[in-house]
């Protein structure tokens, strides 16, 4: 059966289902349950049925792209560019996913000795205004944060919140300022999938929530080309 589709005009046509479960994984895994099934409603309309529908060109093109599995890049990984509002030491910077132990310099004293092996950010105040960030010389599309407690201590966030601009001036709160769970331990890394991608030069992590006596974490944000 043909399709005939005028340029900015609608027209019926038959959508033939694309894949439903590859839409599943790749854009609604780490969501929380409410977020996930709305998200695996978006995907078995776009993806997983025989629709008619009024459609123009750019319908399609649009719900092909959405349908498709994107290869998510890690941001951090790559070396884009990290900042923080605070932190205790300027060798807490290994903040990289899976980031392990270090070598120690010669002479490191018991403090520097922990301090090389902390494998995490940790900021030196701990309270809701801490945040960390990653940048973009130009603007992505952004897709998921995870995150990760901090390696050989039992330090970890539990909840963040996520705001992101465009311009460096204007910064907009993810998903109205709720908050998104993070880890329940040290090592178990947590990922959150954005139920549509976010169109950023940067994204800012604030932590929420976290074990009593530290903030540390180590994460990582995913955008598509």
């Amino acid at each position: 059966m043909g399709i005939t589709i005028c340029q900015q005009q609608a027209s019926v046509v038959t959508i033939q289902p694309l894949n439903f479960t590859t839409c599943l994984e790749d854009k609604c895994t780490g969501l929380e349950s409410t977020l996930y099934s709305q998200c695996k409603l978006k995907c078995l309309v776009l993806c997983g049925s025989l629709i008619s529908l009024n459609v123009t060109s750019e319908d399609l093109v649009v719900r092909e792209a959405y349908c498709k599995k994107s290869k998510q890049i890690a941001a951090v990984a790559l070396g884009f560019k990290v900042t923080f509002s605070t932190s205790q030491d300027a060798r807490h910077e290994n903040y990289r996913l899976n980031a392990g132990f270090r070598h120690l310099p010669y002479g490191a004293t018991a403090w520097e000795t922990v301090q090389y092996q902390a494998g995490a950010w940790c900021p030196m105040l701990q309270d809701t205004n801490q945040w960390i960030q990653v940048t973009s010389e130009i603007p992505r599309k952004w897709v998921a944060v995870e995150t990760q407690g901090r390696n050989g201590q039992n330090y970890w966030v539990k909840a963040y919140t996520l705001e992101y601009t465009l311009d460096g001036i204007t910064w907009v709160k993810v998903n109205n300022g709720n908050l998104f769970m993070a880890n329940k331990d040290q090592n178990t890394p947590v990922k959150q999938v954005f139920l549509t991608p976010i169109y950023a030069r940067a994204i800012r992590l604030y932590i929420k929530d976290a074990t009593p006596d530290f903030a540390c974490m180590r994460f990582e944000v995913y955008y598509i080309e």
